[in-house]
């Protein structure tokens, strides 16, 4: 199952160091240009700063895999995002 996460902000590069930094303390993280690839307990995710947005994608096996995945995206980005009162990104299926 795949999911793709979209959250309209203009510091998105400034997230993607956020998470990475964060996650790298806890599992597998690396970093290309504006573009980063984390080893989630629930499976992988690419996180991308785009000039306008920010992109997550993720890979996951089950339902209860998708949920965590994206609470533990959204609650980080809570947190690093608040002065722009974020409160979760825009997920969809992939097909």
């Amino acid at each position: 199952m795949k999911l793709t996460g979209f959250f309209s902000t203009p510091h998105a590069q400034h997230y993607v160091a956020q998470l990475c930094k964060y996650l790298a303390h806890k599992i597998p993280v690396r970093l290309e240009a504006s573009t980063a690839y984390a080893e989630l307990p629930t499976g992988p995710a690419r996180i991308t700063a785009h000039p306008s947005h920010l992109r997550v994608e993720l890979t996951v096996i089950t339902a209860d895999d998708s949920d965590r995945a994206k609470r533990m995206i959204d609650s980080h980005l809570v947190r690093f995002a608040h002065a722009e009162d974020f409160s979760a990104m825009t997920w969809q299926a992939v097909a």
